[in-house]
């Protein structure tokens, strides 16, 4: 498929009804904007000095003409920061829907609250993946969770080469030598993540111009039903949940209410609840996977019962039929799971009483902690001062009792302690060390790893009801959190540890 008619077919579709952006505005938060060619008479705030933002201006115009844009110069976290409080209270006092897009990074996750902020106020945050080309876990917006993360495509529909991938990748769009227009108001062709966030940030701007009373929150539950799966069922961290194809909006914008009906039915609602929905999603956890047990078939149950369907081998459609029934009722391969052993229960108990403790490189349980040890231990200053920045804010909060560990060293140090080590294991080690067990095997103790090319590169330890405990990054220390918090392509393969204690 051609990405590129694709897209253009859909914004034909919808100016011919009548749906053009006229209700919304969108704040770019890039290099600025300068108002050139078609974008006079639309923009205000900064201007461009770099083209970069004024060419991502220039795409969100293509797909929705009668937009305003609000340009932002933010060449600097604190920038960033300061813009988003400035769009927080624009919106205040306007009619008009707002979206934000931030084709831009950076490594300085103090820009979080601003972020959430926005997104909690009820507007669409657009963000790019990054042009890494490879699994990057530090660069925001992209990597938080209340954006929406767009990865880069080819007009074929394939992830390219450059586009960064992580588990809060939502959607992707073409990416790859997109026409748009420079600063001078010519004519040009760019490739990157950046010009695919403006891709989806324009299709929903266009939701709006049909349906402008649409919350934040179903805005993404309709971007995820329009999705066109590209890699595996569901979402994915290198496509999320595919590319957005909207759905056809009519001959004209008489058609409004056709239009709205046809969006509300892309938004999922609880499809059912009760004490069968509460058994569903208890015997889901039993079987590791995620997910909240409060009685209502909503859509992160029906994302949960496809992820079981997936690792069951079942028919993938969120369904909770027979088939899947018996699947549930069942045990793996008919038998009881085992009880957890006495050394896995004490893993689970040691890891329970870590969490909030801080990551450092090469930590394994120390708890003599300086600025000056932890840049020691680290890879590089910036590394080593994201640990020390997380450490001071620990100490700050009255956490005074604590130990530094990274992934595999919170398991190491309980090994270590048991005397069934002689010293640090590293990932691979602690893989090497376990038999393998299915996604629908785990039983509390269990290790969970990610790996790829062959060799584990990071682990954590599954403590039941579908819930982690991870020596997780230098920003956020040992956290507990649910299996399928960064998706359910995050933990790739599971193991038993055959060691006795």
């Amino acid at each position: 498929m051609s990405i590129q008619e694709k897209n253009a077919e859909m914004r034909r579709a919808y100016h011919d009804a009548g749906y053009t952006g006229k209700n919304v505005v969108f704040a770019v938060l890039d290099t600025g904007v300068n108002p050139v060619g078609p974008l006079r008479y639309k923009v205000t705030g900064d201007a461009d000095e770099a083209d970069h933002g004024t060419f991502t201006a220039s795409i969100i115009h293509e797909y929705c003409p009668d937009a305003q844009i609000w340009a932002y110069r933010c060449d600097t976290p604190n920038a960033m920061i300061e813009a988003m409080e400035d769009v927080l209270r624009r919106a205040k006092g306007e009619t008009r829907r707002v979206v934000i897009n931030m084709s831009l990074g950076t490594e300085a996750e103090r820009i979080k609250e601003a972020v959430d902020a926005c997104v909690a106020a009820g507007m669409p945050l657009v963000c790019a993946a990054g042009n890494d080309g490879q699994e990057i876990l530090d660069m925001y917006p992209s990597c938080f969770a209340s954006p929406i993360t767009v990865a880069a495509l080819d007009n074929n529909g394939k992830r390219t080469y450059f586009s960064t991938w992580h588990g809060e990748v939502d959607f992707a769009d073409l990416g790859q030598w997109v026409e748009g227009i420079n600063a001078e108001g010519d004519k040009d062709r760019k490739s990157g993540t950046s010009f695919a966030a403006p891709q989806v940030a324009g299709k929903i701007g266009l939701l709006l111009s049909a349906r402008p009373d649409m919350t934040e929150p179903e805005i993404y539950e309709a971007l995820k039903g329009m999705a066109i799966d590209l890699a595996n069922v569901g979402r994915d961290p290198y496509t999320g949940y595919g590319f957005v194809q909207l759905p056809e909006p009519g001959e004209t914008a008489k058609e409004e209410t056709d239009m709205e009906e046809r969006l509300l039915k892309l938004i999922p609602k609880p499809r059912m609840e009760g004490a069968d929905v509460r058994e569903l999603q208890t015997l889901l956890n039993e079987h590791g996977i995620a997910c909240d047990v409060d009685g209502i078939f909503g859509p992160a149950t029906d994302a949960a019962v496809r992820a079981f369907q997936e690792a069951s081998g079942l028919a993938v459609d969120g369904i909770a039929g027979p088939k899947t029934w018996e699947a549930l009722r069942r045990e793996p391969d008919g038998q009881p799971k085992p009880e957890p052993s006495e050394l896995a229960q004490g893993l689970v108990a040691y890891c329970r009483e870590h969490i909030s403790d801080i990551y450092v490189w090469g930590g394994n349980g120390q708890t003599e902690i300086s600025a000056a040890w932890i840049r020691r231990m680290d890879t590089s200053e910036t590394n080593a001062q994201r640990s020390i920045g997380f450490w001071e804010r620990q100490k700050s909060y009255g956490i005074t009792e604590l130990a530094a560990y990274d992934c595999s060293g919170l398991i190491s140090r309980y090994l270590q302690d048991k005397g069934l080590v002689a010293g640090k294991r590293n990932c691979n080690h602690l893989w090497s060390m376990c038999e393998p067990v299915a996604r629908v095997q785990l039983i509390p103790g269990d290790l969970v790893f990610r790996r790829r090319d062959g060799d584990a590169y990071h682990v954590g330890v599954y403590i039941g009801k579908g819930r982690v405990i991870e020596a997780k990054g230098r920003d956020d220390g040992v956290v507990q959190r649910g299996i399928d918090a960064s998706g359910t392509s995050y933990w790739t393969h599971f193991g038993r540890l055959k060691l006795e204690g």
